[in-house]
């Protein structure tokens, strides 16, 4: 910035007339004045103005050091819940059954150990899941097919995960068609009904009073059914507990799980010896039949765990 250019009577200009010099140097000598005494004014009034300048800024809430904001937080929800139903899917269903999902869904299966070619990707425009054993119904496909998805294409709910808008359902598809898939269902749980009641007038067979009535009510899986058979044909046998419905299942679907133990320590066996019979007789079956077998310890027994894999097959009871 240029000062002032100078007057006649400046000293940077040789002036004509002497007689000016005094009344210049009042000048300067008043404008000096002045401009001293502006300067606290200027800077008290630049020290007020600019916090007031800058406080609707500072009033705007601002994120804290690593706080999410709500739409981070919603898709990292939704990213979570597709782990945990991933996870689920690759330790419960079978490993022969094909799983439909939205492109999200399905990557986040492989993911998971799914194989690529286990799965059945549905693009926006896909018109049903029909040719799949499952669907992983995400958000975007329930709303993509809407009420026909329960009451057309896959009407049994396995699992559960989430909650709200944001739960996924792990659903059974139904070949036929729904209407046919819950006639045949309902004929299941009849079929078991008959055969519990075989399995609760055995006495090689030592069950817990919740094992019993869930076996009354037809809600155990027809392979363990069978499979009880065969062992107590051989061996005693401890039903400890049924479980592995999944969670959130309809009340529809049957119990894939159980944990055993040996009942009356059968003659020339040891507990070690009867847990490797178990074991030997589990291992050896094929599909529909064959189960995943962990062994573990209760109350100083080792009790041995077997799970069929989802979902459960219908009408095998019957010969179908």
């Amino acid at each position: 910035m240029t000062g002032p250019r100078p007057g006649p009577g400046s000293p940077g200009r040789r002036s004509a007339r002497p007689r000016k010099r005094p009344r210049a140097a009042v000048i300067l000598v008043l404008l000096a004045l002045l401009a001293i005494a502006g300067i606290p004014a200027i800077a008290a009034s630049s020290h007020h103005s600019g916090p007031s300048a800058r406080r609707p800024a500072s009033q705007v809430p601002q994120p804290r050091a690593g706080q999410r904001s709500p739409s981070q937080g919603a898709v990292a929800a939704a990213a979570a819940t597709r782990s945990q139903a991933a996870e689920w899917v690759s330790r419960q269903v079978s490993r022969s059954a094909i799983a439909a999902c939205d492109p999200a869904m399905c990557a986040a299966l492989q993911a998971a150990g799914v194989q690529a070619a286990d799965l059945q990707m549905l693009s926006a425009s896909a018109a049903d899941p029909l040719g799949a054993d499952i669907v992983v119904a995400t958000p975007a496909l329930q709303s993509q097919f809407g009420g026909r998805l329960g009451t057309v294409y896959a009407p049994a709910v396995l699992a559960r995960f989430g909650s709200g808008a944001a739960q996924i359902e792990v659903r059974v598809v139904a070949a036929g068609g729904a209407a046919a898939y819950t006639v045949a269902l309902g004929q299941d749980v009849q079929a078991r009904k008959g055969a519990a009641a075989q399995l609760l007038g055995n006495s090689k067979i030592k069950l817990q009073a919740a094992g019993r009535a869930e076996l009354t009510a037809g809600q155990v899986d027809s392979r363990l059914l069978l499979m009880l058979a065969t062992l107590a044909s051989v061996h005693p046998v401890q039903v400890l507990a049924f479980t592995d419905a999944g969670p959130g299942a309809d009340t529809s679907m049957p119990l894939r799980s159980a944990e055993l133990a040996s009942a009356d320590h059968p003659a020339g066996m040891s507990e070690s010896s009867y847990v490797d019979w178990l074991r030997g007789v589990l291992r050896g079956q094929r599909p529909p039949y064959d189960s995943q077998i962990s062994v573990a310890g209760a109350q100083g027994q080792p009790v041995v765990d077997v799970q069929f894999a989802a979902p459960s097959p219908l009408g095998l009871l019957k010969g179908g």
